[in-house]
Order: structure tokens, then sequence, then C-alpha cells
């Protein structure tokens, strides 16, 4: 947020909790940073500040991944997926692809995805939402199986209702069935 700012200060003061943020990931041992970069409500700022802070950084940090990911925005004339293409390393964030309706766009993307967000909404719910287990499911092994996605997989519950926690192990484990096997 602070980098979309415009202003001296607030950039400064992003560009340091950049940097700030890829210390805490060296020092825990971590090899990719996943960075919110955007202020998903602006509807207007400069890219070229967001890609200067991230490229400053990085190189300071060449053994982490600085990778942004494809959160919302309000900016005219990008998307999420355009946004995040402009920098070496993407956090491909399966919720919002879906309702930007923008993964297949990732597809050719693949080499640069660092990190896949796995979101699932575990709490008792009418109508079904993007996030369903099992269009989770079905989307990872689409990933793996046909793009030859091989990297980290990040899994995001929503809130879980108590009684809840057996839903969240199960579809984890059906994740990670669907990963590994063909189909």
């Amino acid at each position: 947020m602070n980098l979309c700012s415009g202003q001296g200060t607030q950039v400064e003061r992003g560009r340091t909790l950049i940097r700030e943020s890829l210390a805490l990931a060296r020092t825990a041992g971590a090899s990719i940073c996943v960075m919110h970069l955007w202020d998903t409500w602006r509807e207007s700022f400069d890219v070229r500040v967001l890609d200067a802070a991230v490229r400053e950084a990085a190189s300071a940090f060449p053994d982490i991944q600085v990778s942004v990911e494809n959160v919302p925005t309000h900016l005219g004339g990008e998307t999420p997926f355009t946004l995040v293409d402009r920098f070496e390393w993407i956090t491909l964030d399966l919720h919002w692809a879906t309702l930007f309706d923008e993964l297949e766009c990732f597809r050719t993307r693949v080499d640069r995805i660092a990190n896949v967000h796995i979101r699932s909404d575990l709490r008792s719910r009418g109508p079904q939402s993007p996030d369903d287990s099992q269009d989770v499911r079905d989307t990872v092994a689409r990933l793996v199986h046909d793009w030859g996605y091989s990297g980290p997989l990040t899994f995001e519950p929503l809130a879980v209702e108590a009684g809840s926690k057996e839903q969240l192990v199960q579809l984890v484990s059906e994740i990670r069935a669907a990963s590994r096997q063909p189909g």
C-alpha cells in the first residue's frame, strides 16, 4: 500500500517493509517471500515504483524468491494477472485466479510460479463457491499433472468451524494425493 501512495516517505516505508520482510525470511530459512504488493482499492498508482522496489530488494537477497501474489486490483486497464506478470516470481492464489477467471493465463507462466496458495472454506454455507474442496482438488491435480507444477502448495483455510478440523485434515490429505497421482 505504501508503495502505491505516491508520497516519498510512504514509498520509502514500503521499500523498508520489503527489505525487512526479506531479512526475516532469510533468518527463518525461507526460500520464498510473498508480497501483496499493491493497494487493492487504489485506482491509480505507478507500477514502475513497485517494480523498482522489488528489483532493488531482490538484488540484496538473491537467495530468496521475491514472489508477488495475484491479489485483486482496481488499477485501470490491469488485472491481477497482468500486474504479477511483470515480476520475476509469482504466487498463484487459486481463489483470486478463479474469481477473476484468469487461472488459464498462468499456465504459460508455470516456470515462474514460486508457490500456489490454496484456499478452502470449511464453514457451513449455502451455495457452492469457487473454493469448494472438490474444485480445489481438481485444480491442484490439473496444476501438477497437466501444467507440470512441482513447487510448494500453501494451504489457507478460511474460518474453520468447531468440529471441522477433521475436514481440514481430510482435505489436505486429498490434495496431497491429487498432487501425487496422475489424473
